[in-house]
């Protein structure tokens, strides 16, 4: 995987820092290791419920992962 991804680097650093965050990237901007990655995050036990990924119009994937469940 490309580990200089912008988009990845922004995950990682999240989650590193157990930050709330949601965004949207084109679908273009990501490689298949990219998305690989992303769909192993959201698997892992502990993070499952609160890292999530959305697919939208076969064009955008929206990110998002919350720490705590306080709004």
């Amino acid at each position: 995987m490309n580990q200089n991804d912008p988009i990845i680097e922004v995950v990682n650093k999240k989650l590193i820092r157990n930050s709330n965050f949601e965004f949207i990237a084109e679908l273009k901007d990501l490689t298949l290791s990219d998305i690989d990655y992303i769909e192993k995050f959201s698997n892992i036990k502990n993070i499952k419920s609160k890292f999530t990924y959305q697919i939208v119009d076969n064009i955008y994937i929206k990110i998002t992962f919350q720490y705590n469940n306080e709004v």
